[in-house]
């Protein structure tokens, strides 16, 4: 006997999450990755709603200010402490019967506003979703089967540079003129 492998499928019985609770720029960037599995599947996914049934589903949010991910912890489900406390990490699991009425959910857990925003982007990227699609217009292979198994459950680690970003003033004069 074979061992058992939590699968989810991105069809049209896929919904989404969604806490008010969240930071505002996380649940932007949802909205963007729903966009992006209606570019590779045609499907849109619907908005979860407490106690609905449903096949598939995505749980997104940050360790420590969200419902969904402190439920799930309770039930030991999911560990949070790879992720708690950390610096713009995420952890990325698929897994089986997370609540009542749900067979299969991808559940995304960021440490922090980054963290999670990276973990949803990760499912874009794992589509074959390119961060250039809204930019350059760059179209997903659209596929009539998608499905995620839990060979793709990781944590990511911390950034090297805690740190980062571009300066205008770092680049005089090439910005300082163009700027003026």
């Amino acid at each position: 006997m074979g061992v058992k492998v939590s699968k989810v499928s991105f069809d049209n019985r896929l919904m989404f999450t969604y806490e008010s609770k969240s930071f505002p720029g996380v649940n932007k960037v949802a909205a963007l990755v729903r966009q992006d599995l209606y570019l590779v599947t045609g499907f849109h996914a619907g908005e979860y709603t407490r106690g609905c049934k449903c096949k598939n589903l995505i749980i997104y949010g940050t360790v420590d200010k969200s419902d969904y991910l402190d439920e799930l912890e309770e039930r030991g489900l999911i560990d949070l402490e790879e992720v708690r406390g950390k610096w713009e990490v995420y952890s990325f699991q698929v897994i089986d019967k997370p609540m009542d009425g749900v067979e299969h959910a991808v559940v995304i857990a960021g440490s922090d506003k980054r963290g999670t925003i990276y973990g949803l982007f990760h499912l874009s990227e794992l589509l074959g979703v390119s961060p250039l699609v809204n930019w350059n217009h760059v179209l997903p292979k659209k596929k009539k089967n998608v499905s995620l198994t839990d060979e793709v459950n990781t944590v990511s680690k911390e950034p090297s540079v805690k740190y980062r970003g571009f300066f205008i003033n770092d680049e005089w004069p090439a910005f300082g003129n163009w700027a003026t």
